[in-house]
């Protein structure tokens, strides 16, 4: 039977897997002949989230309201499943109004619950603390707007969800990569997370910094995010040719002295923003007391009173220009 020489096939077979665990298979199952071609696939990116909204928009009653575009630009990293899963939360929201169509706000209502649960009112908050914690947020508001032209805010809340007591949502007009994050970029995303203190110190008073702020490293918290921006610009050689070398956290008292000044010049220069825009900052904090949660046509609206415009979202915001030289020039003239 071993000497019988085979048939040749009738027909190929081509195996494909998927995996989310790209670092779990076994090296041996990735050589040549065998699974060795690769294709990753992430979420998809602003004008492939738009055309996914566009196919769902199909399947629904909604009104004019809904623009597939700025919906794409308010959820990134969301992938199909996550996308669907938030225009079935806004059909909830639709039908609990007793309405057979969906509206903008009805998706704007269900993505904070899809993100970070369902909204947990505090109880007999102190006046005082309400109006700390608004201020609060109403900094990182400000300083968007101020210091962020290209970011559109989709949110400002002070009801807590999530664990957190209040938060405000940001994104970019357009698609952003953090591998091209420039200084200038990384200054600005500092700026944002000291935004809350420096509401709390400008609004409020010195002796009302809270924890807030948060501690601990990373996006949790708006010092933990001031730690990680720091700590990327130092190792990207950003204060200094001595960053570029460091390993882990083990700064030189020059790097060390050098992001705490960075540090502390940003947060001065926020606060020296809002005391320019005093009268606006604190129309904000009313009106923040008074709604609890302001979405983004409502924030729009508000900045639009005081000439900071909020920037509209562009699929192509890097479109060629022509330009005219030479003789052509001269004609032109």
């Amino acid at each position: 039977i071993l000497r019988r020489k085979l048939p040749k096939p009738t027909r190929r077979v081509l195996t494909i897997g998927a995996t989310n665990r790209m670092q779990a298979l076994d090296p041996a199952l990735l050589r040549a002949g065998r699974f060795d071609k690769k294709i990753r696939v992430d979420a998809p990116d602003l004008e492939g989230r738009r055309d996914i909204f566009d196919y769902y928009l199909t399947k629904f009653k909604h009104d004019e309201t809904l623009d597939s575009l700025v919906l794409a630009s308010e959820t990134p990293l969301y992938t199909p499943a996550d996308i669907k899963h938030l225009i079935n939360e806004a059909l909830r929201f639709a039908m609990f109004d007793e309405r057979d169509y969906v509206t903008m706000n009805d998706i704007r209502q269900a993505q904070p619950e899809h993100e970070y649960g369902l909204r947990q009112p505090i109880k007999n908050l102190a006046p005082e603390d309400e109006y700390r914690l608004a201020a609060h947020e109403v900094g990182h508001a400000l300083a968007v707007r101020i210091f962020r032209p290209n970011y559109r805010i989709a949110r400002i809340t002070i009801i807590a969800q999530g664990g957190a007591h209040g938060y405000v949502k940001m994104y970019p007009a357009n698609e952003e990569f953090v591998a091209v994050s420039t200084y200038d970029d990384l200054m600005n995303d500092l700026r944002v997370s000291v935004g809350g203190r420096a509401g709390e110190l400008e609004f409020v008073g010195h002796e009302a910094q809270s924890l807030g702020v948060g501690t601990g490293w990373g996006g949790g918290s708006d010092f933990g995010q001031v730690r990680a921006v720091l700590y990327r610009m130092a190792h990207a050689g950003m204060f200094g040719p001595l960053g570029a070398n460091l390993s882990g956290t083990n700064y030189t008292p020059e790097m060390s002295e050098e992001m705490e000044n960075t540090f502390r010049s940003v947060l001065e220069e926020v606060r020296l923003s809002f005391r320019i825009n005093k009268d606006m900052g604190e129309a904000l904090i009313k009106l923040i007391l008074e709604k609890k949660e302001m979405f983004a046509n409502e924030v729009e609206a508000f900045f639009d009173q005081y000439g900071f415009y909020t920037p509209k979202v562009d699929l192509n915001p890097y479109k060629q220009i022509e330009t005219i030289t030479g003789a052509k020039a001269h004609d032109e003239r």
